[in-house]
């Protein structure tokens, strides 16, 4: 995606974030559905698959906060190395 396109995206999230929200929930369910069936192909039970794909997606609530800090306009600070 150009920068551009990003920064259009992120001034709409502000007027809009509701709309981000919900896209962002559905993408996160979606990559955990698609884990869970992985693992019931491997067969593991609906409840194993369901906790053994979270734990592989890792955490939720971290990679959504990572996302809203990606799509936002905060200004960022880099770190010194």
């Amino acid at each position: 995606m150009s920068a551009s396109r990003r920064l259009v995206r992120r001034i709409a999230n502000v007027f809009h974030p509701n709309r981000a929200e919900s896209d962002l929930a559905r993408e996160v369910n979606a990559h955990l559905v698609l884990l869970e069936d992985d693992f019931r192909r491997r067969g593991l039970s609906d409840e194993d698959a369901r906790r053994a794909a979270r734990g592989a997606f890792g955490g939720i609530d971290l990679a959504k906060e990572q996302h809203r800090d990606a799509r936002s306009l905060r200004w960022r600070r880099r770190r010194a190395t």
